[in-house]
């Protein structure tokens, strides 16, 4: 946490008169949303997390979007004309980065009650990220901003460590994943600069459901069915990781109606699907080098069921959910 005196000097880069600094969430970055006449997202990111190359090459890709038509929140110039700057506190380097606050609400929040029909939302979001992807395709950048690969991500560079000290096994069958996932091919239609993160927290739905898409804290070059297949397994797996083997039937028409979406947007080779489980199973890789590094003392109740859930998957590697992609893709067809 920061004090409010040195949170106000952050945000005063931006805006002269500030009433008051929430704190939204702490992670790899600590987030807060400043309030004045136009509030704004503070983001205050160490350098131990990211270069200051790494987030402009994060916000060059936000800017190309966005000058491209796609609802993105985009970061905030300083009074300096900066869009990132640089501070030194208690012998640590700290990069603030303001961006425009999102229109709407997250989705989980636009409906309320026992029941709630996602059948419209589901193709919306599906759209935007096939808009996404479809630009993405034209991005280029100069060498000195590239952004990562999909293997430099630090929980996969950290999962060798974090398994072979867990379950030697588990280090066994994650190396082994790993060089199939390398493996694939790679090509202009099914390859390139991915958010990284779109799961149901990274976006708003607007009063006239547009979806404004941020958080690209984690985008990277993979597979653009990796996208996809995050944004599933969230999805899917709601707050009950043990439940999932019960959600057939919820995650054949998550799949149609997304994708339905996607598919008017960007024209991503059906044969990508194929590929879905082995892309849930990295995700299932990713939150386990998470989780288990923080030890089980500190593991919260959705931790205890993932880790419970994930584990036999990967190393039997068993599909995520019980379904026929053959079927799903003869029906998009």
């Amino acid at each position: 946490m920061f004090s409010e005196e040195i949170l106000l000097k952050f945000a005063q880069k931006y805006v002269p008169q500030i009433y008051s600094i929430e704190l939204l969430s702490v992670s790899h970055n600590t987030v807060y949303k400043a309030n004045c006449d136009n509030p704004f997202i503070l983001r205050i990111t160490s350098a131990r997390h990211r270069s200051k190359n790494e987030i402009l090459s994060e916000l060059d890709f936000i800017l190309f979007l966005h000058n491209n038509n796609i609802h993105a929140a985009i970061p905030i110039q300083s009074f300096s004309g900066d869009i990132i700057t640089e501070h030194a506190l208690d012998n640590e380097i700290l990069f603030i980065v303001a961006f425009e606050l999102a229109d709407g609400v997250q989705w989980y929040e636009k409906e309320t009650g026992i029941y709630r029909d996602d059948t419209y939302y589901l193709k919306q979001i599906g759209r935007e990220l096939g808009k996404i992807h479809k630009t993405s395709r034209n991005y280029r950048t100069e060498n000195t901003i590239s952004r990562r690969q999909y293997f430099e991500g630090q929980h996969l560079i950290k999962g060798k460590a974090v398994f072979e000290k867990y379950d030697t096994k588990l280090c066994e069958v994650y190396q082994h994943f790993m060089r199939d996932l390398s493996a694939l091919n790679k090509n202009s239609e099914n390859f390139g600069l991915t958010h990284g993160d779109f799961l149901m927290s990274n976006y708003n739905i607007t009063a006239d459901n547009k979806v404004i898409v941020y958080d690209f804290d984690e985008c990277e070059y993979s597979w653009f069915v990796s996208d996809i297949a995050i944004f599933l397994y969230y999805y899917i797996t709601g707050p009950d990781p043990l439940n999932v083997a019960n959600k057939k039937h919820d995650a054949i028409k998550a799949i149609l109606l997304f994708m339905s979406g996607y598919l008017k947007e960007n024209d991503l080779p059906l044969c990508e699907l194929k590929n879905l489980n082995l892309f849930f199973l990295l995700r299932d890789y990713v939150l386990l080098s998470t989780i288990i590094e923080k030890g089980e003392q500190n593991y919260s109740w959705w931790d205890e069921k993932l880790v419970k859930a994930a584990i036999p998957r990967v190393l039997e590697r068993k599909p995520f959910v019980d379904i026929n992609i053959d079927l799903i893709i003869k029906q998009l067809e």
